[in-house]
């Protein structure tokens, strides 16, 4: 059964039962962290794709289940044909779903030093362990 109500109504009921709306944050602050992401030059913004291989792209995708968990999807996409490179669905967000999804798509299809890889810079691309890794398969 669906009750209908209105934003207000929603308040005055909250306030009645000492209720508090808060958002959620997905993020933790990390002091010194765009100071470090700014020294990282974006190689993508002149590049002019010749052949597949050469530039990579890799993304996180939350996926919410409807038993209150969350699902995350690692994606390599490559930029020349748009074709699937890898992916890696995992119940953790964390470096070890990114690492996988890496060694998945070089053993696909292979490294290639000319190799540029790019993403959104979140916390599990710019991770020791991952950027080490990285650093072994591509240009930067």
């Amino acid at each position: 059964m669906d009750i209908g109500a209105g934003q207000k109504r929603a308040a005055r009921i909250m306030r009645e039962h000492d209720l508090k709306a808060t958002k959620a944050r997905i993020y933790k602050a990390r002091p010194g962290l765009n100071r470090y992401i700014n020294k990282c030059p974006n190689r993508t913004v002149d590049i002019e794709l010749t052949a597949p291989n050469q530039l990579w792209v890799g993304d996180v995708t939350y996926i919410w289940l409807g038993d209150g968990s969350w699902q995350y999807l690692s994606v390599i996409m490559g930029r020349f044909s748009r074709p699937i490179v890898s992916w890696s669905l995992s119940d953790r967000r964390d470096v070890a779903l990114t690492l996988r999804r890496i060694e998945r798509a070089v053993r696909n299809r292979r490294h290639h030093q000319k190799l540029i890889f790019h993403s959104d810079r979140g916390e599990e691309y710019i991770a020791y362990t991952y950027r080490e890794r990285l650093r072994r398969y591509t240009h930067e």
